[in-house]
């Protein structure tokens, strides 16, 4: 099993982490941040600015599935 570690977080943002876990259907707030540091540590490493095409094709991925493109 990986190691963890503790992170400090503010407690408002913690308390909107634990909303959007919930909206998003993740099963924590750990697994929420998890992802979303994953998603920007590739984001990094691949060299893409955040708001650039990848981000501008996962929306219109989006749109097109949800019948708006």
């Amino acid at each position: 099993m990986a190691r963890k570690h503790k992170v400090r977080l503010d407690a408002a943002v913690y308390e909107r982490a634990q909303g959007l876990a919930t909206v998003r259907g993740y099963a924590s707030v750990e697994d929420l941040l998890e992802h979303l540091l994953e998603r920007e540590l590739r984001r990094d490493l691949a060299g893409g600015p955040p708001g650039g095409p990848s981000d501008q094709e996962e929306l219109d991925r989006r749109l097109k599935g949800l019948g708006y493109l």
